[in-house]
């Protein structure tokens, strides 16, 4: 299985991140915890009350892949598989933000 680079990866979340678009949650900006790795399913965190546990089985096809991880937020390495399977960055992230929106 081919992953992008890291370089490659990032250009692709700084062109949602960073362009005019934001993602919102109820009409606001929140902080989205981002993480390398998720144990295959990212987590809750009182922290994060608007962050939703997420399957994450791509992770586990990773050589850096710990059960012990905790991921709360978005995958990085899920982000990538996606990218590779034809999501977009956007589509990628709203995966792992299934209650957020990304405004226009």
């Amino acid at each position: 299985m081919h992953f992008d680079s890291s370089e490659e990866l990032k250009e692709r979340v700084r062109a949602v991140y960073f362009s005019d678009k934001e993602l919102l949650w109820q009409n606001e900006t929140k902080y989205i915890p981002v993480f390398p790795l998720s144990s295959g399913q990212t987590q809750t965190d009182d922290n994060y009350p608007y962050l939703t546990s997420v399957a994450s089985p791509w992770d586990c096809l990773s050589e850096e892949y710990d059960e012990n991880l905790r991921c709360v937020g978005v995958s990085m390495n899920g982000v990538n598989y996606l990218c590779t399977k034809g999501y977009s960055a956007e589509d990628a992230l709203l995966y792992y933000l299934p209650d957020f929106s990304v405004s226009s």
